[in-house]
This record gives structure tokens, sequence and C-alpha cells, in this order.
């Protein structure tokens, strides 16, 4: 007999772990501007005008364009699904520059290593810091992620780590990570 319904709920136990708390940050997840042109220099959004900037509708690097300063860019946005792939749309020749996650792109050229696409060095102010977290009531176990973490930001290991990944590394901004 085949069963069309959803099932009975399960009866395994729940278990209750209790309240989580932050390390401190390793990385600032951040969006920048990407383009075709390696020659292109973008400092600030206001460069991108004149040129077509893709953007991914519902998505915050769509949104951050399409309200940069009241609308500055929106004449030349060119909008894409979010079933659509836009580093490959850029890539293709569709529009000039897109503002997009940073990790998006390093995985993009991870996946094509002869891409010709180039970061500018524009990095939106938005960020967002990661780190661990863990049970408050085990704090020697986020003070040990705290003391690995602070002795990789040090050295510079975090950012050497990504690099040799072919990832962009943004170090973490103030305050590191809000309750």
């Amino acid at each position: 007999e085949l069963d069309h319904g959803a099932g009975l709920p399960r009866d395994d136990a729940f278990v209750e772990l209790g309240k989580m708390a932050a390390s401190r940050a390793y990385y600032a997840s951040a969006m920048g501007v990407i383009t075709r042109d390696s020659s292109l220099r973008v400092e600030t959004l206001a460069d991108l005008q004149g040129m077509r900037v893709g953007a991914v509708s519902g998505t915050l690097a769509g949104s951050a364009l399409a309200v940069y300063r009241n609308g500055l860019l929106l004449k030349g946005l060119v909008t894409l699904s979010q079933r659509d792939n836009l580093l490959e749309a850029l890539e293709a020749g569709k529009f000039d520059a897109t503002l997009t996650p940073l990790n998006r792109f390093g995985a993009y050229r991870v996946a094509h290593p002869a891409t010709k696409l180039a970061r500018t060095t524009y990095i939106h102010p938005l960020r967002f810091n990661l780190g661990f977290v863990g049970l408050e009531n085990a704090p020697e176990t986020l003070g040990a992620a705290d003391r690995v973490i602070a002795r990789a930001l040090e050295s510079g290991d975090l950012e050497r780590w990504a690099v040799a990944a072919g990832a962009t590394w943004v170090p973490p901004a103030e305050p590191d990570i809000n309750p």
C-alpha cells in the first residue's frame, strides 16, 4: 500500500541545547563591483553612471544598486531574475558591471579559471561579520576559537588561506558580532 500522506509526527526526543554565544569574527562578508574590463576604475557606485549595470531582483546587491542616491543608476540597470547566473551574463556582455557578494565572485573564478571578469577596488560599506557559535555554558570552547582566530588574524594567516583558496578575504570590522 502506498503512503500518500505526511505521516505521523516523529516521536524523537528533542534535546534543548541552551543559549548560544558567538566567537569573535574571522571574516566579513561583503559585496564588490565586478566588471568585464580590468582597466575600469570604480571607487564609488557613482562611477557606474552611464554604464549598463546588472542587478538580480530581490537581492541585497540589487536593492543597493536600485536605491543608490535615490535611483541614480536606474537608467542603466539591467534586471535579472534570481534564476539567472549574474556573472555568466556579465561575461557574455549583457551589461558592463555588477555589484555582487565577493564570495560568489571567488567561487565563479574557481569554477571558471579563464574568466576575464575583474574585481574593482570598490567594496560596499554594508558588511556582515562571520564567526562561530557555541554553547554559552561552555566558554572554554569559544575561548579556544577566539584564540585561534586572534592568532590567524594577527599573523595574516586568514588572508593567506583565502588567497590560496582563490577567495577574497575581507577583514571583520567592529563590532565583531552583536549578541
